[in-house]
């Protein structure tokens, strides 16, 4: 561990994350880090450390064993180790600001996502990210249940004035391919970082024409009888290797509305892609892809981590994951949202039983796919924010210029 030494008092410093601080009245990330507002306290003197405060600390300090305290040097010498770790979190490199620092901090605890709390582990405490998730049960998923039907979409909230806000960002679709059907989930998306989502419809389709009709054709209502549209789609690309090619070509039809996905366990990034210019085939037979495809390699365990996360959230408090109230066909949904489970030793999400967890696949896809469209940044429509119309400006004056005989004359020749 690498100890500091305060410029204030002289004490050696630890430095942790805990005292990473910044003023209570701020909660604006990007103001907290573009203002430099962030500083650490000192576990002895309490003083407030600027950037500059911490970079004299970290010129004055040493590398210290982390059971012993003894320096570098005279650990290696007295206990020869064969080897030797160094544990550099961001709080001691001059290249991160403490603002910085603190700016994803006050991030987290405004928006508590898997993404930011994976991102705050691993890169700025330097630590392993470990996920621990609770098992879910049948009767806790049914119990999201609003009093909507299947296929109604949410109608605007009614607010303590009388006025009607809009609740609804996006209609979205994931797709689960499968040898002989697809299974499809249709979910409507609010506004905000931690938006309720609502369950609109799931359910089976034989052939890619009637996810043409479920999709593009078919509208659904809210209470108000305003109709909505599926705007994007996500599709399991690798889920039937004989369906891969007229997943592709799907894709290329319906190119900007349609992503092919591939999950993939723990990548460098949440969502990365691949282009696609063939479509797959015998060995040696090249057929190419009109325009071709990018597949959308997905993280499985960060997308799956942030569906469970949504799961945990009760009934009611902001994120909630709502579903329609039809009982008929929410009990196989039910239990495939069950069928897998946080494996701590292998690090990833496991179906232990190998029951089908086709909406659970859906679900998480959505996840991504909101996360790939940035839905939780959209804005709001405020309609009473009105400006003046813009009105045209007014003609520019031709400017007067001072022509020579010889020019008049040459316009004279030219007509």
């Amino acid at each position: 561990r690498y100890f500091v030494i305060c410029p204030h008092c002289g004490s050696e410093v630890l430095m942790d994350f805990e005292h990473i601080c910044w003023p209570d009245d701020c909660r604006d990330p990007v103001k907290l880090e573009s203002l430099s507002l962030g500083y650490y306290d000192c576990q002895h003197c309490h003083a407030h450390w600027t950037d500059a405060d911490r970079n004299l600390a970290v010129r004055r300090g040493c590398w210290r064993e982390e059971n012993s305290g003894l320096e570098l040097a005279n650990h290696i010498e007295r206990h020869k180790p064969m080897t030797v770790g160094f544990h550099v979190p961001a709080w001691i490199s001059p290249f991160i600001s403490l603002s910085e620092i603190a700016a994803k901090a006050l991030s987290y605890s405004l928006t508590p996502t898997l993404e930011l709390l994976k991102d705050l582990q691993n890169n700025y405490k330097a630590e392993p990210w470990e996920a621990q998730f609770d098992r879910r049960t049948e009767d806790v998923i049914l119990a999201s249940c609003d009093d909507r039907p299947r296929g109604a979409v949410p109608g605007p909230l009614v607010l303590d004035s009388g006025e009607k806000e809009e609740r609804v960002c996006a209609v979205l679709a994931a797709v689960d391919t499968q040898l002989r059907y697809f299974r499809y989930v249709i979910r409507a998306f609010g506004y905000g970082e931690i938006a309720d989502s609502w369950l609109i419809q799931e359910g089976v389709a034989p052939n890619l024409e009637a996810l043409d009709t479920l999709f593009w054709s078919s509208e659904y209502f809210d209470n108000l009888g305003r109709p909505y549209k599926v705007s994007h789609v996500i599709i399991d690309a690798m889920g039937e290797p004989q369906r891969t090619a007229q997943v592709y070509g799907w894709a290329a039809r319906n190119r900007g509305r349609v992503f092919p996905s591939q999950g993939v366990h723990s990548p460098a990034s949440p969502v990365s892609f691949s282009p696609v210019e063939y479509y797959p085939g015998p060995t040696g037979a090249k057929v190419k892809i009109p325009g071709g495809v990018l597949l959308h390699k997905i993280d499985t365990t960060l997308f799956k981590g942030t569906l469970a996360n949504r799961l945990s959230i009760a009934p009611g408090d902001p994120g909630s994951f709502w579903l329609h109230s039809d009982p008929d066909t929410l009990a196989a949904y039910a239990r495939e949202m069950t069928a897998e489970v946080w494996n701590p030793e292998k690090n990833f999400w496991d179906n232990p039983h190998g029951r089908p967890n086709h909406a659970w696949d859906c679900e998480y896809l959505l996840q991504a796919l909101a996360w790939m469209l940035n839905i939780s940044k959209r804005k709001r429509p405020d309609k009473s924010a009105k400006g003046p119309a813009r009105q045209a400006p007014p003609p520019m004056p031709s400017p007067v210029v001072n022509r020579s005989i010889g020019d008049k004359l040459g316009s004279l020749r030219r007509r």
